[in-house]
């Protein structure tokens, strides 16, 4: 039996806390990502890290996508 595989373009998933900064950073500058998904609630906007987060995308020059969610919550 002869099979069939698909190539699937896998992004890794960054943290979105501060805290986590150098670890965005390290997976965008490391890889050559193909796309940045910038998710948004649109319950709290553009805050700072997202702000943050863009303004990195805009410097390596990789394609943004964004994503407004109805409401992001945060689980701590």
């Amino acid at each position: 039996m002869k099979r069939s595989y698909t190539a699937h373009n896998q992004e890794p998933d960054l943290a979105g806390h501060e805290r986590y900064l150098k670890t965005t950073l390290y997976g965008l500058t490391s890889g050559a990502p193909s796309c940045v998904i910038l998710v948004i609630g649109a319950n709290a906007g553009v805050i700072g890290m997202s702000k943050e987060h863009l303004a990195v995308a805009l410097a390596l020059s990789v394609p943004i996508v964004v994503c407004i969610t109805k409401v992001l919550r945060h689980f701590l």
